[in-house]
């Protein structure tokens, strides 16, 4: 983990901390509320959604120095999102769980140079445990050819 991506992880474990105290109820917010204008998203949803994308800065390369100013601006981004989108969550979520997901989107985009794609992780592991598995067949067919000189290099000389 990188600690210049320690702010960014901090914020957005503000962020789960906060939703769970803001959203007190388990149901849909257009449910709890009664307007058909919400989002039927539920606070598990929102939680759920951030915990994706603090795993992935948590798994992430670290960024280089130059990226510091930037880094500095999610977080005020994010602590923005946390201390005047989110009191607005229950009464205005027409407005706000819009605002909070294209945030976290666009936080997402920012920082997605520094994510490790897993799939081309697991592609690039799997060619490798290919072409292990090439070299060690290769070794056994070498030992196998090499066997029967062996033993005949171990027969006593008759003579």
């Amino acid at each position: 983990m990188s600690g210049l991506l320690q702010p960014v992880l901090d914020e957005l474990d503000a962020i789960i901390e906060s939703l769970k105290v803001t959203i007190t109820t388990a149901a849909p917010l257009s449910i709890s509320s009664g307007n058909w204008s919400f989002p039927g998203v539920t606070k598990s949803d929102l939680i759920n959604r951030t915990n994706d994308l603090r795993t992935r800065v948590a798994d992430a390369v670290e960024p280089s120095t130059e990226s510091e100013a930037a880094i500095a601006a999610i977080v005020e981004r994010l602590t923005f999102l946390r201390t005047h989108t989110f009191p607005q969550l229950v009464a205005q979520a027409a407005s706000a769980v819009p605002a909070f997901f294209i945030t976290l989107d666009a936080v997402e985009k920012l920082l997605s140079v520094t994510f490790t794609d897993t799939k081309a992780q697991a592609l690039k592991n799997s060619h490798a445990v290919k072409k292990a598995t090439i070299q060690v067949r290769s070794l056994e067919t070498r030992l196998r050819d090499l066997t029967p000189s062996v033993l005949f290099l171990n027969k006593p000389a008759t003579g």
